[in-house]
C-alpha cells in the first residue's frame, strides 16, 4: 500500500481535501527507528504520518526515539551507527516526504480531470 493510499484511508479525505491541507502547510513525515540483536541490526521506518501542526512533528517522534534508544544500539557493529543516524533524524522531526506525496497527488488529480 502506498503512503498516499494509507493517509487517505486513515483520514477518510479525498485527494482534493488532502491537497488543500498540504497547501495550508500540513506535512507528511516518516520516523526512522532501529532494533538490534547481538549480530543483527534493522533500520525501519514508521508509516507516513500527516502532521497538521508543526509542533506535533516532534511529539510524534518521541516514541520512536525512545524505542531506538532502548533497542537500537545492541547490534555489533551496525547497531550504534544506525542508532546515531536514526536519532539525528528523529531530533530533526523525522523524514519529511510531503513533496513526494504532493507530486503523487498532483499526478492523480491531473489524471482524473
Amino acid at each position: 500500500m502506498s503512503d498516499l493510499t494509507a493517509i487517505l484511508e486513515r483520514t477518510r479525505w479525498s485527494d482534493e481535501e488532502l491537497l488543500r491541507a498540504l497547501e495550508r502547510g500540513a506535512t507528511i513525515v516518516r520516523y526512522p527507528y532501529v532494533i538490534s540483536a547481538v549480530l543483527a541490526s534493522f533500520k525501519l521506518e514508521s508509516r507516513a504520518v500527516l502532521i497538521e501542526q508543526s509542533s506535533q512533528r516532534y511529539v510524534q517522534a518521541i516514541p520512536y526515539l525512545l524505542f531506538t534508544l532502548a533497542f537500537g544500539w545492541w547490534g555489533v557493529p551496525w547497531g550504534p551507527i544506525f542508532t546515531a543516524k536514526a536519532l539525528w533524524c528523529l531530533i530533526q522531526g523525522g523524514e519529511e516526504i510531503t513533496d513526494v506525496i504532493h507530486e503523487e497527488l498532483q499526478s492523480n488529480t491531473d489524471y482524473t480531470t
